[in-house]
């Protein structure tokens, strides 16, 4: 075994083990050069060794998708016991698992090997494996795929959230998914454009001449990205924050890129009106929605947008989320619900932007919220506080 592939493994162990959550006896896959080559059984995946690695009697992984991980969530557990999968409740599992997540029955079979594995990851990324069923207690475990171990895991990582968010919206109301068209539209975009860089890498931006200001705004967009992942409010490059630089530019994240991987100068500049923008790395594709509030908004000079668990919860649910007494002074009397508009659309903004009208931020139906403030600290502390306030009223719900 060559040492980019021992890489390749060890960089995946250290995102699994970097997870506030339980995977359980979790293993990861990677077919390379005819072999299927995997962590053995019991293998600590956060200091993989030579050793560790062992190579499967099959030549092929049950999927176009070389890399897999087999693993063992609690939510994703709680849907094996019950024996339910389902539609993709958000945008962002339909755009990196797909519109569907299914079950297979590989009771007595070997899941590498098995039809009915490579038949539900033919167009998905992903499905629960029934292994044994004893006195009506099912056993078994997830497998996801991706381009490479990386995105893999990373499939895993939104699947056991939108397990999480659709069981804490049943507390709220009636789970509803993303129409089943949209969400087979948005996988087929996330594989042609935005996963590229981080499948492939990039180049950062030069470094150019600007002012203090300017400069700083930068630097604290960048540290804020990494406040964000390290809160668990987003995961790896997703959601994405700006700040108004003036009347004619915003600064935004870029698209597709790891927030430990950004430097000030690959914050883009955007103009608010036309959308066109300097340097070599794309704005986030959610830029419309950034200048829309701006457009909207003169009190607004940040704008926080993200994922969080419970939050993602209401936007499943289509739940408008009152603000509990202590935090009224901050956030006000409640945030909206958006109507739906599928990720990176007009459509989005539009609705997203409606919903917030004069308030501190807006639950974005399907796909997560935006929190707006004077600045990048403060639209980053009420985003914050509405999980906060999103996990006590779920936990309210949950003791009737």
């Amino acid at each position: 075994m060559n040492l980019e592939l021992l890489e390749q493994f060890r960089r995946g162990g250290e995102l699994i083990s970097g997870l506030d959550y339980e995977t359980g006896n979790a293993r990861l896959f990677i077919e390379s050069e005819g072999h299927v080559y995997s962590t053995k059984e019991g293998t600590d995946l956060s200091e993989i060794q030579e050793s560790d690695i062992e190579v499967e009697a099959c030549v092929s992984l049950p999927s176009e998708r070389k890399s897999m991980v087999l693993s063992y969530t609690p939510y994703l557990m709680k849907c094996l016991d019950k024996a339910v999968t389902f539609t993709a409740p958000l945008d962002d599992m339909a755009q990196i698992v797909g519109p569907v997540f299914r079950i297979s029955d590989c009771q007595n079979e070997n899941f590498l090997t098995s039809a009915k594995v490579r038949k539900n990851l033919r167009k998905t990324n992903a499905t629960l494996v029934i292994s044994d069923v004893k006195d009506g207690t099912i056993s078994g475990f997830t497998l996801t795929v991706g381009r490479d171990i990386i995105e893999a895991v990373t499939a895993l990582m939104v699947l056991e959230k939108c397990a999480k968010a659709s069981l804490l919206a049943s507390v709220l109301s009636t789970p509803k998914p993303v129409n089943y068209i949209f969400a087979r539209k948005m996988k087929k975009i996330y594989d042609g454009k935005y996963s590229n860089n981080l499948i492939n890498g990039f180049t950062h931006n030069s470094e150019t001449e600007m002012s203090e200001r300017e400069a700083q705004l930068r630097q604290e967009i960048v540290e804020h990205g990494l406040k964000l992942v390290s809160s668990r409010l987003v995961e790896r490059s997703w959601g994405n924050i700006s700040a108004r630089l003036d009347e004619k530019y915003m600064l935004v994240t870029p698209s597709g890129i790891e927030y430990k991987d950004l430097l000030p100068q690959d914050i883009v500049k955007v103009d608010i009106e036309t959308l066109e923008y300097e340097g070599g790395l794309r704005p986030t594709s959610e830029k419309n929605l950034h200048a829309l509030i701006y457009r909207t908004r003169n009190d607004v000079n940040a704008i926080v947008h993200t994922h969080s668990d419970c939050l993602s919860a209401f936007a499943v649910a289509w739940e408008d989320m009152p603000i509990l007494k202590k935090y009224r002074k901050e956030l006000g009397e409640k945030i909206k619900c958006s109507f739906y508009g599928m990720s990176t659309t007009e459509k989005l903004a539009v609705n997203t932007v409606k919903a917030i009208e004069n308030n501190t931020g807006a639950i974005i139906a399907n796909h997560g919220m935006v929190s707006v403030g004077k600045s990048v600290s403060d639209a980053f502390r009420k985003a914050e506080l509405l999980e906060d306030n999103a996990k006590e009223i779920i936990r309210l719900g949950e003791e009737k």
